[in-house]
């Protein structure tokens, strides 16, 4: 069996899991018990824009991306959590942080050559990468596995650099 979470597509519940930390876990949908036992008609739009669930009951996944040291290294104590999502999911993600008090900072604040944003969760900081079009996100895609195949590169510059040269690659391609 594969790793996986699987999320109920009505009300975003986790619905089971497997029990290894990895971190790259099949997303799955379904309908919790819950939902079933529920005799609402309406479409809830707020939760269909959520989900990405369609009024014909297609459910179809968000586009993410993890990358940066957590995923290739070498992860220290201080490092974000990077995610590269399309810039409407992002937008609806900032929203919804938003409207549950949880304070968004705009990345230009911080050292960063790419629209996104970042919040702050406990002790973890989550930086949102925009992705402008299909090619963007395939090229955080590539460069992103290319970087997991080398063994880390300790100087930020450099992993930097290399990170850059193989994004650069993928969207010229």
């Amino acid at each position: 069996m594969s790793h996986f979470i699987k999320y109920c597509k009505l009300c975003n519940v986790v619905m089971s899991q497997c029990r290894c930390p990895s971190r790259d876990k099949e997303i799955q949908y379904g309908t919790c018990d819950k939902c079933l036992k529920s005799n609402s008609e309406q479409p809830d739009t707020k939760r269909m824009k959520a989900t990405h669930q369609t009024f014909d009951g297609e459910v179809t996944k968000p586009k993410f991306h993890v990358t940066g040291t957590q995923v290739y290294g070498p992860a220290t104590l201080d490092s974000d959590i990077d995610i590269v999502m399309y810039y409407s999911d992002a937008h609806t993600l900032q929203e919804e942080l938003k409207a549950k008090g949880i304070q968004v900072f705009d990345a230009k604040h911080i050292d960063v050559t790419y629209d996104g944003f970042y919040y702050v969760i406990g002790n973890v900081k989550f930086q949102i990468i925009c992705a402008a079009n299909r090619d963007e996100m395939e090229a955080w895609e590539y460069a992103t596995s290319r970087m997991k195949r080398k063994d880390p590169i300790v100087v930020r510059a450099q992993r930097v650099a290399a990170f850059k040269q193989y994004f650069n690659y993928a969207l010229k391609g």
